[in-house]
Parts: structure tokens; C-alpha cells; sequence
């Protein structure tokens, strides 16, 4: 009588077991389903508000029926940009309420090149969204002249020339400078003057995704939007730094490239810088500082460079100016520098987070992530 006794036993416990199994199979394909999966938030994660990884933003449009609605509104001839100028005239599309911004450019004049200058500004000024450009001459041993020649600026587009003193040069820093102090309008865009030299000729290095910067730039204007070489693209995501409990979420970008910035986060960088104590010799490593002070993730744009030339296509390649230059991979000692400076930026970013945890600090560093989160981010 024990034998049937432990046989039914051992019976029900792989009845039991098989149950179990069965019925996690069934919770796990539901879950996906169930509302308190996806929560109750805006999209975003913040306090107790946790939203599913592949929970995209409310506005299915992704904020673009504003924008289509303005482009729509005006025959577009054909032409570089799918913007008109037309549009930039409309006071209606340029209020405070508007959908479209105008920008400041802010150009580095970095190359040797004559005639670099003169390519990149007859560029700028194919996009309407461009209505005033400054340019800051690096070199103060050859100043510009306070006109460009060949250079048509009809269409009410204000060029101001800067040439640095020859005993003071602001470098990179004064892309803030020029920004937070003379901008009229209340975003920047920034780019160096980039030449490289293909099989013997100087070639312009171009960046052809102006429309699409802006457009994503329109969307979250508050960000940084910054394009980036392919080849960098991956290493630029690795420069993130991200402490939960300090509420440390800051990025680099570098800027050389072309980027969008709003003209207040200029001015509150220069305020941080004012009571950073950096050296001179850092404060002219301002790119290194910019993008991670802000203690936001800049928003990355993987677009190819192009070199400028009127008679062939363009073509793709990795100049070896932008190798040189790179503050992730080469190993020269300015470089180097480079790469120290993002370092000391992100400790002294942690320090100044962690010294003041109060709920009104006063260090001028945010704490606020800006939206929309990295895994919301829909274009790269």
C-alpha cells in the first residue's frame, strides 16, 4: 500500500510544477498588454514615473505638423534649402509664438585657404533660416577686411567681422563670446572654416545637411543639435557621463562641424566660466567645457562631410584634417589636451552636482534633463 501511495505523490508534483511553468509562460506573453506595464507617465523618466524603453513621445507627428504647415503655406522654387526666404519675411512664422526661428551663424575662421571664407559663406547664405553672420578671424597677423569680396549679401543678412587682437586670442572661447554678446537673434549656429588638401588641391569641407540640423532643431530648440562625422559618431556617444543620484546627464560634442545652440545657454556658460577659476590656457579649450557644462546629451546628427567642388559631385571621404583634429583618437599632445579638458570638465561638472544637492542650487549647473530622453531620441 506505500507503493501507490509515493507513486501519486511524485505525480502530483509534476502536475504542480508543469502548472507553474505554464502559467509564467502565459503572465510573461501578457505582460507586454497590461496597462501598469506602460505606466502612467509623459514618455520620460523621471521621479516615480517610469515609461517602457520603446514608449515613444505623445505627438505622433513628432512635432512636425507645425513645421510642415509653414512649408506648405509657400511655393518652394528650386533651390538648396526647402526653405524660402519668403518664410523668414512673415513675421507671423517669426514671433515668439512662431514656428521658425532665425539664427546667428558664428564662423571660426581657422584655414589658411583664402578662399574657404568666402565657399563657407556663400553656403550659409543659400539657407534663409541665416540671418546674420559673424565671423571671427583667428589669425590676428592677416585681418580681414571689413568687406567680402564676390560674397552677395542682398537679403537684409547682416556679416560682421571680428579680428582677434594681437595680443589676446579668444580661440574657441570666443564662439561664446561672440554669441552671448552680439548675436540679435536667439540661437546660434557655430562651424570652423574647414579645408583639407585631395591629391594636392584644397578642398572646402561642406556640410550638406543644413536642412535637416535645423528641422531637429525646430523640434526640441532648447538642446544642442550638433552634426558629427560617421567615422566619430560611436565614439561621441561614449563621451557621456550619467550619475542618477546627482542628476548628472552630460555629453560632448565637438562643434567645429556645425551646430545649433540657444544664445542663453552661451551666456550662462560664460557665467560658469567666470567662476570656474580656469586658466587662461583652458578657458581657450572652451569646446571641451560648452557641451558638457550644460549637463545635457546633445542631440547627435551621424551625417557624412562633403568636399566643395562646382563642377564634379561631391564626394564622402575622411579628410585628414578631421583626423588631426580629432580630440577622441589622435594621439598628438594638442590633442591630448583635448581629451584632458573633457576629463577635468566632467570631474569639476560631478563636483559642483554632488557639493550642492539643495533644491535651489546656485552654481548656475542644471539638473533638469532636458526632453526627450536618449531612447526617445527617433533621428541620429
Amino acid at each position: 500500500m506505500v507503493q501507490p501511495f509515493v507513486w501519486l505523490s511524485s505525480h502530483q508534483r509534476y502536475v504542480a510544477l508543469a502548472f507553474t511553468l505554464f502559467t509564467l509562460l502565459v503572465y510573461f506573453q501578457a505582460l507586454p498588454y497590461l496597462p501598469s506595464f506602460h505606466g502612467t507617465g509623459d514618455g520620460t523618466r523621471h521621479g516615480n514615473h517610469v515609461q517602457g524603453m520603446d514608449h515613444l513621445p505623445e505627438d505622433s507627428n513628432y512635432r512636425l505638423q507645425d513645421i510642415e504647415a509653414v512649408l506648405s503655406s509657400h511655393e518652394r522654387p528650386i533651390q538648396k534649402s526647402i526653405f524660402t526666404k519668403e518664410m523668414f519675411t512673415d513675421t507671423s512664422n517669426l514671433s515668439s509664438e512662431g514656428e521658425l526661428k532665425p539664427l546667428t551663424a558664428i564662423i571660426l575662421k581657422k584655414s589658411t585657404q583664402t578662399h574657404a571664407l568666402k565657399h563657407l559663406v556663400e553656403q550659409l547664405l543659400d539657407y534663409p533660416f541665416f540671418r546674420e553672420i559673424i565671423i571671427y578671424n583667428t589669425d590676428p597677423v592677416h585681418p580681414l577686411q571689413k568687406g567680402l569680396s564676390a560674397v552677395d549679401t542682398s537679403g537684409n543678412i547682416r556679416v560682421h567681422i571680428v579680428n582677434a587682437p594681437k595680443n589676446d586670442r579668444l580661440d574657441s572661447l570666443s564662439r561664446y563670446t561672440l554669441c552671448a554678446s552680439m548675436a540679435s537673434n536667439e540661437h546660434c549656429y557655430f562651424q570652423d572654416d574647414i579645408y583639407d588638401d585631395v591629391d594636392g588641391a584644397p578642398v572646402l569641407i561642406k556640410n550638406v545637411y543644413l536642412d535637416t540640423l535645423y528641422v531637429n532643431f525646430l523640434r526640441y530648440p532648447s538642446l544642442i543639435h550638433a552634426n558629427v562625422q560617421s567615422s566619430r559618431f560611436i565614439d561621441h556617444y561614449r563621451w557621456r557621463f550619467h550619475n542618477q543620484e546627482i542628476k548628472m546627464h552630460a555629453g560632448y560634442s565637438d562643434l567645429a562641424f556645425g551646430a545649433i545652440v540657444p544664445r542663453w545657454k552661451a551666456q550662462n556658460f560664460l557665467t560658469q566660466l567666470s567662476k570656474s577659476g580656469l586658466g587662461k590656457e583652458r578657458l581657450y579649450g572652451a569646446d571641451s567645457y560648452f557641451s558638457i557644462w550644460s549637463n545635457q546629451y546633445p542631440w547627435l546628427l551621424d551625417n557624412p562631410l562633403n568636399d566643395m567642388d562646382v563642377n564634379e559631385a561631391s564626394t564622402n571621404y575622411e579628410p585628414d584634417y578631421i583626423k588631426r583634429r580629432d580630440p577622441i583618437a589622435s594621439p598628438n599632445v594638442q590633442e591630448g589636451d583635448a581629451r584632458r579638458m573633457i576629463y577635468d570638465a566632467a570631474r569639476r561638472l560631478h563636483r559642483a552636482l554632488h557639493s550642492d544637492l539643495s533644491l535651489n542650487p546656485k552654481d548656475y549647473m542644471d539638473r533638469a534633463e532636458e526632453m526627450p530622453p536618449m531612447h526617445q531620441r527617433d533621428t541620429r
